[in-house]
């Protein structure tokens, strides 16, 4: 009889002990599910799961393409499943996670059963709940990608060997069938692979020598398999094979900082963190959590068998220093592997302090209100702003609008959220570092677009300079810019080629500026339309560098109030003041988009500079005196709204 099957006989018999089992089983799947679906869809996709989301509309030999040519791309078994799911499904945000969802909750009720079989019952109770409150698995629950999939497949893998290692011979098909499905889905299952080989060399001491020779021959010829496998498809495919060659490009151990260890330690015990900036609260939090594992591996002896003990130290230790040897990507995702030794860690420490009420309440105490901190960070934190961006141009753009999207890294996003729209890429490449480099594609957009949208999303990476933005600034005329976290922005532009309203101009904006010239795009405007105001400032004196100046357009209503107004530094600012000569002359491009719900009629265009360090604007002078705060530039006609 099992260690399982006797431990489900003691106390009360085998039908009580099924009965509480159930249960809590279904008691524990049932909160991990909500924890998990709760806020599934409340922030947008971001750049990996739009990736995901890209791929998978392929057909089935264009996802099977796709995981064979490119370099540093995952394996397609995924792919596969999610695009069969969103035949069925569709591809909302929703739909594409909850198929992540599905394999997080298989996963705790996969780790209990797991935890049971080869650790008892106890432990399985609490590693149950350890694992419905998990941050990483909750975090990788909600992305649209293959962690909590490759996880699955590992757990039953690693279960048919240990049942294979027992002497169960019928579990060795079934190791080798999930082992070669996990290769599938993520490479960096075959740290399992590694694990396995070392606890099989500690393990096949121990038996007899006849045991040990019957167990030798398909071990090795195993070995043998993958090394064939592997061989086979670095031959057949170029993108592992050009993967494979980066590897050995580099020397072990390269580039392994002391913030990425950090950052993977924190990602892999409160989830999350994968793009955002770490906080004191996340690195506190997880060293306690870490602090726990680390006394559960220690106590894990005492509870189970001590070789079964080894298996956990083995996938606590092995693969974070192989992956670490590997100069690639290190990150707490692609460590999926210590997941479940990390959580049964946790578990021992619980069922060791249960007998020490106050140690035991402490530590949950402690265990619990770290796992609430990171649900907490995790359902509040979106990873991109995109989905929110592109809602910004589906509802404002019109007819004959231009897309410009800055670097084309954010093609996978793009494609999700702004589909049917004629997208153009500037820059192309991070070489494009001058104006001059993007100029002619710039002029082209102008040319053809009356309004012309730009969408930066981490333009950093491909547009360090914002270039897109600077020539914009300087060459077309703001409209709106609303901004989002990381410098990304959505901005919209008017084209206005043509100035037919013109005036010259003699006002002094206190001591520093000359209005030279001023040209409006209409004086006449439907409402919902832009107005485009051409200045020509002239700097009287060198403005000192720590002064701001802000460029203040309104227009007013016969009733002095204000309908519409914009704000800027000169040219959007992107010419710095300080930066002026005396006696130089620069042109300030900007913009005003008059509201839809403006009443048709005359309405008054007014300029004023304000000085923020000052607290003021600055006082207008011309020939005709003292002109006050602001100074009117333009009377303006508004008409009916187009389609009105």
């Amino acid at each position: 009889m099992s260690a399982a099957r006797r431990e489900m006989t003691n106390d009360g018999g085998q039908k009580t002990f099924l009965t509480s089992s159930a249960s809590l089983v279904l008691l524990a799947i049932l909160l991990a599910f909500a924890l998990r679906v709760y806020h599934l869809a409340a922030h947008g996709l971001w750049y990996d799961e739009a990736f995901s989301s890209w791929i998978v509309a392929k057909d089935w030999a264009g996802i099977l393409e796709f995981a064979r040519a490119p370099k540093l791309e995952h394996p397609p078994t995924y792919y596969f499943l999610l695009h069969a799911w969103q035949i069925f499904a569709g591809d909302s945000e929703f739909a594409l996670r909850f198929f992540s969802v599905g394999f997080s909750v298989l996963c705790v009720a996969l780790l209990f059963a797991f935890t049971r079989r080869w650790f008892g019952t106890t432990l399985a109770r609490w590693t149950i709940f350890v694992a419905a409150l998990s941050p990483f698995l909750i975090v990788y629950a909600q992305e649209a990608r293959m962690y909590t999939l490759v996880l699955c497949v590992c757990l039953v893998a690693l279960d048919q060997f240990l049942r294979w290692l027992a002497g169960d011979q019928r579990a060795w098909r079934w190791y080798l069938l999930f082992t070669l499905l996990s290769l599938t889905i993520h490479y960096y299952a075959a740290l399992l692979l590694v694990v396995e080989n070392i606890f099989w060399l500690l393990s096949v001491r121990a038996l007899p020598s006849a045991s040990r020779r019957r167990s030798v021959t398909p071990w090795m010829a195993w070995n043998a398999l993958l090394i064939a496998l592997s061989a086979s498809v670095i031959v057949l495919a170029p993108g592992p094979r050009e993967t494979l060659a980066l590897v050995f490009a580099h020397p072990l151990f390269a580039g392994r900082s002391a913030e990425e260890l950090q950052r993977v330690m924190v990602d892999l015990l409160i989830g999350g963190v994968v793009i955002r900036p770490l906080a004191l609260a996340d690195v506190l939090w997880s060293t306690l959590l870490l602090v726990v594992v680390v006394v559960g591996a220690f106590v894990l002896p005492r509870l189970v068998e001590p070789a079964r003990a080894r298996l956990i130290w083995l996938m606590l230790l092995v693969p974070p220093v192989v992956a670490a040897a590997v100069p690639m990507i290190y990150a707490a995702r692609y460590l999926f592997l210590l997941v479940p030794a990390l959580i049964i860690c946790s578990a021992a420490v619980l069922q060791w302090l249960f007998a020490r009420r106050v140690l035991f309440a402490a530590v949950l105490a402690v265990m619990l209100l770290a796992m609430g901190y990171a649900l907490n960070w995790n359902y509040q934190f979106a990873k991109s702003d995109y989905r929110e961006m592109a809602a910004i141009i589906t509802r404002d753009a019109r007819a004959g609008d231009g897309l410009v999207l800055a670097g084309v890294s954010q093609w996978p996003l793009a494609f999700y959220y702004l589909r049917g729209w004629s997208q153009t890429y500037i820059p192309q490449n991070p070489e494009a570092a001058e104006l001059s480099d993007i100029d002619a594609d710039m002029r082209s957009m102008q040319q053809t677009h009356p309004r012309v949208w730009l969408v930066n999303e981490q333009s950093w990476v491909v547009d360090p300079a914002d270039n897109a933005m600077r020539w914009l600034s300087l060459n077309a005329y703001p409209i709106t810019r609303q901004w989002f976290r990381s410098s990304n922005a959505v901005s919209l532009y008017l084209s206005g080629n043509a100035f037919p309203t013109t005036r010259k101009w003699d006002a002094q904006f206190g001591e520093w500026l000359l209005l030279e010239q001023s040209a409006l795009s209409s004086t006449d405007v439907s409402a919902g339309d832009a107005l485009a105001v051409r200045l020509r400032w002239h700097a009287l004196k060198k403005i000192p560098q720590p002064m701001q100046l802000l460029v203040t357009l309104r227009v007013l209503d016969a009733q002095g109030n204000s309908v519409q107004e914009r704000v800027s530094k000169p040219c959007d600012g992107f010419c710095a003041i300080d930066d002026w000569l005396v006696g130089d002359s620069t042109e300030d491009h900007n913009a005003l988009l008059v509201p839809n719900a403006a009443a048709v009629g005359e309405y008054t265009l007014r300029l004023e500079v304000y000085a923020p360090r000052q607290g003021q604007s600055l006082p207008i002078k011309s020939a005709q005196g003292d002109l006050g705060a602001s100074l009117e530039l333009a009377r303006i006609h508004v008409q009916r709204a187009n389609g009105q």
